[in-house]
């Protein structure tokens, strides 16, 4: 018997331990998928920063650019009336200037356009880790789960499928031994009649002692 159930914990145990190993597994590779879409999201947000920043200094330079177009051109005017060659170069400084400023803003919209979509990317990243992290859990009970209930499912040819008769041997054996140890049943009507047979032997043995002999009447 005690070999019987040292197999048993082994062939449980082996099974189980095959069953998490098989689990790990699987999660083991969802979560190095996870890792390496986490750190793209990580390596986009970084370049989003640096997406930021460089768009920061577009719009700084396109504020400079139009300062100064419009200082060129006041200076323009200014000048027409008294120094007309100096008032052409001021226009020819604001017509450079103004192309600059034209060129500066068509890249800070193309590098908004950029930001932006680059944003839209990191959000549907981050949204599509969650979902793999909630697919992963889930996905790993049922797996568990479905694999625990193969594993202790009843099939024929191993110990699980011959287990129900076992137990059946088992009890039967006990019953056997609890019928063989049982006392007989106690039988209160006849034990009645014993009794008072006894009883009266008792008293007819008490009758005789108590009557007198032949030396005691003389």
């Amino acid at each position: 018997m005690r070999t019987f159930w040292k197999r048993w914990r082994i062939t449980i145990g082996s099974g189980f331990e095959s069953l998490i190993t098989r689990v790990e597994n699987h999660e083991a590779l969802v979560a190095e998928a996870i890792r390496e879409a986490q750190s793209a999201a990580a390596k986009a947000k970084v370049k989003l920063a640096h997406v930021r920043r460089d768009g920061e200094r577009l719009r700084e330079r396109a504020r400079t650019l139009a300062t100064e177009t419009e200082s060129w051109e006041r200076r323009a005017q200014a000048q027409a009336d008294d120094n007309r060659e100096r008032a052409l170069e001021c226009l020819r400084r604001r017509n450079t200037t103004r192309r600059e400023l034209d060129s500066t803003t068509a890249e800070l919209a193309r590098h908004e356009q950029t930001e932006r979509a680059l944003s839209a990317d990191i959000s549907k990243l981050e949204d599509h880790v969650a979902g793999l992290r909630r697919r992963k859990n889930e996905l790993a009970a049922r797996d568990f789960r479905a694999r625990a209930l193969s594993a202790t499912s009843p099939e024929e040819g191993t110990l699980l499928g011959g287990i129900d008769d076992i137990f059946e041997r088992w009890e039967l054996k006990l019953a056997e031994s609890e019928i063989i140890c049982e006392p007989a049943p106690a039988d209160d009507f006849a034990d009645g009649f014993m009794a008072e047979e006894e009883k009266a032997e008792l008293e007819a043995e008490l009758d005789a002692l108590l009557k007198p002999g032949p030396d005691d009447r003389s």
